[in-house]
């Protein structure tokens, strides 16, 4: 299975299209043909054979190799397919092209001979294609044109968590795209608001009840949208790596120092000093959680208790000795067996915002931002999103660049709505 996962004609573009549309579909390998009904099928016996196998099978390097048997592009393909089908039929509200670009080009590997397929590849399955109004043009040597369009379109429709997915370096083919503009290259990361693209129960709304409003201007390369200013950013620590015991304890300490300078700042951002104090625990982890078997939640108050137990277990674990004594010893390695739990689910739920960097804003305003942010950067909230963004602000002051994602605590559930004027951004 992991041998067949690997065919490089499941990470080609054109394929995905291809089994997607066609009425019929079979496989052939060989003197072997069978439908894409009957592969669809084995492939869902086989994930329920390894669900009940990784039950009873505890050696790590085993669950390695059942993970990667499932890891196939050939799902998602086959999924599309399905879709689409049921679409036609009436039973599904199907795909748009901003679904499917995610679907596709988000942690996974798809790929194009011709680098304006990544959007012309996967139109014929959108079915939101004639709304967008994208024609394929192959005459333009030049690709940036055509993504440019393509993501004015999608953003226009509604589609602006499409700004996520402008992340940075781009690809060099693309590199004069502008700021806001995804290049749809394999292999990009989530947003760390990430849930199943079907799930309708969507954890923030920045925005409010605001949609998204754009503004004409001169040239297609400039974004004019409608949002609201938060703060401006005072300081920001270093990006959030993931690695050895010191290196995370030196990534919570950097975010307490943040936190205590927030509290020296009198704007009154919280309704009530408690909520401002769950900050600490709350912002490593963008207030997202996973625990108890809820699947994407907004952090309960069991977060603060994991998130001690995670900083006393990291303080234990960069100790060299463990302690001055053997009895010390003995007591701080069954506090590291304790710890493990709580320890493992807060880490768990820090992992979704790895590569991004705690922030203070100078009002105060504490959260996790993306990884290129600096200091005098803006934090926004752009009407219709339901997370925050973080703009540069170029020379003369009039417009933007793109910087990235951001969690903001305090303004996540459309608070800034009712404390900012509604202002423009003209982002390059």
């Amino acid at each position: 299975m992991i041998a067949w996962n690997k065919r490089s004609w499941f990470e080609r573009v054109w394929t995905i299209q291809e089994v997607g549309l066609c009425r019929e579909a079979v496989f052939q390998c060989g003197s072997k043909t069978i439908t894409v009904e009957l592969v669809a099928l084995a492939c869902h016996v086989f994930d329920s054979s390894i669900v009940r196998l990784s039950d009873n099978v505890p050696e790590p390097e085993t669950l390695q190799i059942l993970a990667a048997a499932q890891q196939r592009n050939s799902a998602h393909i086959l999924g599309s397919r399905r879709r689409r089908q049921r679409f036609n039929q009436g039973l599904d509200e199907g795909e748009t092209l901003l679904a499917l670009l995610k679907k596709f080009f988000t942690e996974r590997t798809s790929l194009v001979t011709y680098i304006p397929d990544r959007i012309y590849g996967l139109l014929g399955l959108a079915v939101d294609a004639g709304q967008l109004g994208i024609v394929p043009d192959y005459t333009d040597d030049d690709p940036c044109p055509s993504f440019t369009a393509a993501a004015r379109a999608m953003i226009e429709s509604g589609g602006v968590e499409l700004l996520s997915y402008s992340q940075f370096p781009k690809e060099r083919a693309l590199e004069r795209l502008p700021s806001w503009v995804p290049d749809w290259r394999p292999m990009l990361q989530k947003p760390f608001n990430h849930i199943h693209d079907r799930v309708d129960d969507h954890q923030f709304m920045a925005g409010g009840e605001t949609t998204v409003t754009l503004v004409p201007t001169e040239s297609t390369s400039v974004l004019g949208i409608r949002g609201y200013i938060v703060d401006t950013i005072e300081q920001v620590t270093s990006k959030w790596n993931g690695g050895d015991f010191q290196d995370r304890l030196s990534n919570f300490r950097d975010a307490q120092q943040l936190f205590e300078l927030a509290m020296t700042k009198e704007d009154p951002i919280y309704d009530d000093p408690q909520r401002r104090a769950e900050a600490l625990w709350r912002v490593p982890i963008g207030d997202l959680y996973d625990a108890d078997d809820i699947f994407s939640c907004r952090a309960p108050s069991a977060a603060k208790f994991h998130y001690d137990r995670c900083i006393a277990l990291l303080e234990i674990a960069v100790t060299d000795d463990f302690g001055a004594d053997a009895e010390e010893q003995m007591a701080n390695y069954a506090k590291l067996r304790h710890f493990q739990k709580p320890y493992s689910t807060y880490q768990s739920a820090v992992s979704g915002l790895l590569g991004m960097r705690p922030f203070v804003t100078r009002s105060g305003f504490l959260g996790m931002c993306a990884g290129g942010t600096t200091e005098g950067d803006i934090v926004v909230v752009i009407c219709g999103s339901r997370i925050a963004h973080i703009l540069r602000p170029l020379q003369g002051g009039e417009c933007f660049s793109f910087v990235g994602e951001a969690y903001c605590d305090g303004i996540m559930d459309g608070e800034i709505v009712q404390r900012r004027p509604e202002t423009t951004f003209l982002i390059v």
